[in-house]
């Protein structure tokens, strides 16, 4: 009951996962567009089919027979064959994004949501279609019985439809309201069970609604369900697979309504698909991978169950032969018959007798063992209502497995600014200085270098015949690396060009030692830093001479350089940390843990111009090692405040001691090289409280003067002084507004605070005039008396 590996190469964000209609292949699609169709979880080869969706970010798929639909960022829901991939046609436009479709019980009409408010039914033989309307927000989900369909909303609303006059028959205000999809705190999962009664998720339970009236029937809840995003009913019916926003998976029985499995996912599922005929589920995730849990239940948790009049009353392919230990195949065309209806099915005891008599072989009744019931009393199961009866039965909850410590997912080694190795079109490094691209056509691979200042270096463009993955520029040179062969029989190489070099040698290479590969470099004015799969950070003057190798501690995460410091993000056991370096002296200026977001990943490290480091999570938090504060962290910036839609992020390029420059990237992780994006300058904006006010502002512009005065030892004399003196009179311009402000608002104590800060004799003087000019008289003798103290220190 434990997760496969992740599988699947899609782009960071949501992946949608279903299983084929016989069970045999998996099919996944990404938020590049990919759809990739696999032969199995076993298989460790590539897929067998992939082609490209005519849109990003597909977030569900499914397929049956010979078709093979996908819902994505594009205005039309679209099908293909099955398994070939060619395109087939629509079964939808829209103006506006789809954003759910669902298919009925007889698989012959399709359900399509959408951006703009709307539904639309498409007949899947004759191709008409009906627009439905009645919501006035997005629609959030679909879901499409036999004769009926729902739909939940972005406007608070879940719908009840007649699915053959098209009516509503019945509206639930259960949601919070919003006016977009991405913005929704709920997903608004629903489905259809086997009684048609309608499952819906709220935000942390799961209500059932009877059949007909439409009547509250079940209230399912768990301390562990937390955000819920996910319902899917198993093949038989009787599970319902519930998925929540930290990654936990719940199974409940229906029957006994008692959680018998819970297990963990290690990233937050973006979709759940179950097996159309055993016990095994798909999982998607936000990071490109999907899983599979097999099985997600037992045996055990089935002969465990407490067997319930309701339990007895399932539907025919699960229990009947079950209980009669009679195969599946002779009840086949009790469900196959489209006049029979499983909630009102006669038993004929003919049918019943003569299958009892095809397996008295397996069954071996004893007729003289008078305690045992016949096997026509067994199978004389009594009628399905039409809305079963509820019986009143304390659960019985599954004994909780042993606890097993699972330590936390240790985040992969990635190439500050650069985009995934297995896209064909990426970015292996995009700085302040330039970019450096990959791009595959036709069986070749090329690398284009582009700088920002054309007066720097004209670009370059070359063939990639030894396999280049990671890039790294600086004002001076430029260098590549490979990883070497998977077999270890071809070294790594690394590659440098120096640019701006006045020699006719400009370039050299240099090979690692076999058994070692490169998982991450960078290049700076000063250096070259290659640090390998073996933790060791190797390091080379620009014209090649190798100086120092540094073992890590741990497994490696990122890499950055300025001049001669090297910043490196490493794991110490599982805990993420940062270690300083400067290769000069040489010296380890500093070594520990690395300050994150909780629920957050490294996204970036990096160096202002002034060598100041920095680290960037995923949750768009900029934070600063300060080495002239006692190698304090401190957070300069928070980008979730000016952020629109939850599925934004934040790709940084570089930053200053003033602002972020990065390119805001829209439902996804990573920039596309055409056409190129625009880049974003976001001024820092230290989180602190009361935000927006003026004296807020003045006291933000202090911490970050005082996070700039580390630049000034970086600078040559003469523009210390410069620079020195320029922020001594912003200091006192900021000291003696907000002691006005204070003193405006009554606040005497806080404004002689803001006076003891002045750091020099004439800011003191300047305040105590001040004080004097505003009637504050006591105010104007305290400060006297610091500036006194100060001119008796001085002399």
């Amino acid at each position: 009951m434990t997760f496969s590996a992740g599988f699947g190469s899609h782009e960071d964000g949501h992946v949608a996962v279903c299983y084929s209609q016989d069970g045999k292949r998996i099919i996944s699609g990404g938020t590049e567009g990919d759809v990739k169709i696999y032969s199995g979880v076993n298989s460790t080869e590539d897929p067998e089919q992939t082609f490209f969706a005519d849109a990003f970010n597909v977030s569900l798929i499914k397929q049956w027979e010979e078709n093979l639909v996908a819902a994505s960022e594009g205005w039309s829901l679209q099908k293909w064959g099955f398994p070939e991939g060619n395109k087939s046609g629509f079964l939808g436009k829209f103006s506006g994004n789809v954003t759910h479709f669902s298919l009925n019980f007889d698989k012959d009409k399709i359900l399509v949501g959408s951006a703009e408010f709307i539904m639309k039914i498409t007949d899947l033989a004759s191709e008409e279609q009906s627009t439905i309307k009645g919501h006035s927000a997005p629609i959030l989900r679909t879901a499409f019985g036999k004769q009926f369909f729902a739909s939940s909303s972005c406007d608070g609303t879940l719908k009840v439809w007649d699915a053959k006059s098209r009516e509503c028959l019945k509206t639930f205000d259960i949601y919070p309201k919003s006016n977009d999809v991405d913005l929704s705190k709920v997903r608004g999962a629903i489905q259809f069970d086997s009684y048609e009664n309608l499952i819906v998720a709220k935000e942390n339970e799961v209500v059932l609604y009877s059949s007909g009236d439409w009547s509250e029937k079940k209230t399912i809840k768990s301390d562990d369900m937390n955000s819920i995003l996910e319902l899917e009913l198993s093949y038989c019916k009787r599970y319902l697979v519930i998925g929540c926003k930290d990654g936990t998976i719940l199974i409940w029985d229906l029957h006994t309504y008692s959680c018998v499995n819970k297990m963990k996912c290690v990233s937050v599922p973006s979709s759940i698909a179950t097996h159309p005929s055993e016990y095994k589920m798909l999982v998607g995730d936000l990071r490109g991978k999907w899983r599979e849990c097999d099985p997600y239940v037992t045996s055990e948790m089935i002969s465990s169950a407490p067997k319930t009049e309701a339990s007895l009353k399932t539907n025919t392919q699960n229990g009947v032969e079950k209980y009669l230990d009679v195969e599946a195949e002779d009840f086949e065309d009790w469900g196959d018959d489209e006049d029979q209806d499983f909630t009102n099915m006669d038993r004929d005891e003919d049918d019943i007798k003569a299958v009892a008599s095809r397996n008295a072989a397996i069954i071996n009744d004893d007729d003289d063992d008078s305690n045992e019931p016949s096997i026509l009393e067994m199978a004389k199961l009594p009628e399905r209502p039409t809305t079963p009866e509820i019986i009143k039965q304390e659960p019985v909850v599954a004994a909780e497995p042993e606890p097993v410590y699972v330590g936390p997912e240790l985040q992969e080694a990635f190439q500050v600014s650069s985009s995934p190795d297995h896209l064909k079109y990426r970015y292996l490094v995009w700085n302040e200085i330039g970019t450096i691209t990959s791009r595959e056509e036709d069986d070749s691979s090329y690398i284009n270098i582009e700088f920002h200042d054309s007066t720097t270096h004209h670009p370059l463009h070359m063939v990639n015949s030894e396999d280049y993955i990671l890039g790294s520029m600086s004002k001076q040179a430029y260098a590549l690396a490979n990883s070497g062969s998977e077999t270890k029989s071809k070294n790594s190489k690394i590659l440098v060009n120096i640019f701006s070099s006045w020699s006719a040698s400009k370039e050299w290479t240099v090979n690692l030692p076999k058994e070692e590969s490169a998982v991450l470099l960078s290049v700076s004015n000063t250096l070259l830093c290659v640090v390998s799969d073996l933790n060791y950070v190797r390091t080379w003057s620009l014209g090649g001479l190798q100086r120092h190798v540094i073992s890590l501690p741990g497994d490696p995460v990122t890499l950055s350089t300025h001049n001669d410091l090297i910043s490196v993000a490493h794991y110490s056991g599982t805990t993420l940390s940062f270690s300083l370096y400067d290769t000069k002296k040489p010296r380890l200026i500093h070594t520990g843990p690395l300050p994150v977001t909780p629920s957050s990943s490294l996204s970036w490290i990096g160096f202002t111009e002034g060598a100041l480091p920095l680290v960037f999570d995923s949750e768009g938090v900029l934070r600063a090692l300060l080495p002239h504060a006692n190698l304090m962290w401190v957070p300069l910036a928070d980008l979730r405040v000016g952020k629109r839609n939850l599925s934004d992020t934040y790709w940084v390029v570089s930053a200053t001691d003033e602002a972020i420059k990065c390119v805001l990237c829209k439902g996804v992780t990573y920039p596309g090289l055409s056409p190129r994006p625009m880049l974003s300058i976001v001024p820092h904006t230290v989180p602190l409280c009361d935000a927006g006010s003026e004296r807020t502002s003045l006291e933000q512009n202090r911490v970050l003067n005082f996070v700039k005065t580390y630049s000034l030892n970086k600078l040559n004399t003469f523009h210390k002084e410069c620079r020195a003196e320029t922020m001594e009179k912003e200091e006192v311009t900021l000291l003696l507004k907000l002691m006005a402000l204070a003193i405006k608002n009554n606040k005497d104590f806080k404004a002689f605070e803001l006076a003891k800060m002045m750091p020099t004799k004439q800011s003191l003087e300047m305040a105590t005039r001040y004080a004097s000019k505003t009637g504050r008289v006591m105010l104007a003798q305290k400060i006297n008396d610091v500036l006194r103290k100060y001119e008796e220190v001085s002399t």
